[in-house]
């Protein structure tokens, strides 16, 4: 095996656009974008590579493993590929095992967890990450054409229940929901960065600051009971403008949901859809118009992927996440 350290040898750029051309060939992935997306994996901070060569001493393997820059919770591994060609089949599975090692090896002492989300993985490389117990789950990217949409009729809350701009809320408070609403569900299994509310704190400057995209305050909701609690904050739906000069799959300005929950003593009342029509009803009269909204959600927390299907939202892509949370 063999360390890179930068700056990077010719033949390892070239080893990184063949690996660009087979994600293309079996993803509906483009070579651009994934050979872009390469680029910047080999320029982010705290990367490290590790290469293994055939016999020719032609790069054969290499695996890329990196701290989350935004979260020094999280792991990443950012490519993982061997050839099919110029190894025997027993070196080969020993050589994918020693990459993954290495790249475990390197990140487990640091995070608590790792996550790998690539457009493509090879079958015996999928084996490998269930011995390594990593539990596999599938991201959508979704859609909702507001053109093609009827305006919701803005459904009555149930008495002691009121949506109110996000920016009514107290810092305080803003941390305290975003935290309470990550603790209890899937995504807590994929993303550790809001495990503490430091971390909830740091989400949330960074979305204020447009550093995470063009945060609207306007279209960003929270959700008060005053039942029990006067004004407490249970739900929250906060959102950001995706620009088509850095979303290439986008012709003009889309509005995206960055946070979307209920806390777990709310859930199964009816909120989450009322809340979610709110907000669409906000976009089809807001000024300037947007004509689409956008999210990510994982499949495996039905609850939300069903309602964002029964509402409109189309699937636009699907990509594999494997995830381990690392006991400290």
């Amino acid at each position: 095996m063999e360390k890179l350290i930068p700056p990077f040898p010719q033949d390892f750029s070239y080893f990184c656009q063949e690996y660009a051309k087979l994600v293309e060939k079996k993803t509906n992935t483009t070579y651009d974008d994934f050979s872009n997306f390469l680029t910047l994996f080999i320029d982010e901070p705290g990367t490290q590579i590790w290469v293994a060569r055939i016999k020719s001493g032609e790069m054969g393997a290499f695996i890329g493993a990196s701290v989350d820059p935004e979260s020094d919770l999280d792991g990443k591994i950012l490519a993982w590929y061997i050839t099919p060609v110029g190894w025997e089949e027993p070196e080969r599975l020993k050589i994918e095992k020693d990459l993954l090692d290495l790249a475990l090896s390197y990140l487990t002492p640091r995070v608590k967890l790792i996550r790998i989300s690539l457009p493509w993985i090879s079958l015996s490389c999928q084996n490998l990450l269930k011995s390594f117990h990593f539990s596999s789950y599938c991201r959508v990217s979704m859609r909702l054409d507001i053109g093609n949409t009827e305006t919701p009729a803005k459904e009555p809350l149930h008495r002691g229940y009121r949506c109110i701009p996000w920016l009514k809320l107290t810092n305080q408070d803003s941390i305290d929901l975003i935290h309470a609403l990550n603790q209890c569900s899937v995504d807590n299994d994929l993303f550790s960065s809001l495990d503490e509310k430091e971390g909830v704190k740091t989400f949330l400057e960074k979305l204020t600051r447009h550093t995470l995209g063009q945060f609207d305050p306007t279209l960003s909701l929270a959700l008060v009971d005053e039942n029990h609690q006067k004004n407490r904050p249970i739900g929250a739906c906060l959102t950001i403008w995706l620009d088509p000069e850095r979303e290439k799959h986008l012709k003009e300005p889309a509005l995206f949901i960055v946070e979307y929950g209920l806390i777990p003593e709310a859930r199964k009342k009816g909120l989450s859809r009322i809340l979610l029509q709110e907000l669409i009803r906000l976009a089809q009269i807001h000024s300037p118009p947007t004509n689409v909204i956008e999210l990510l959600v994982t499949v495996e927390n039905a609850a939300a992927f069903h309602l964002y299907q029964s509402l409109g939202f189309r699937i636009l892509k699907k990509f594999p996440v494997w995830a381990k949370r690392i006991s400290k």
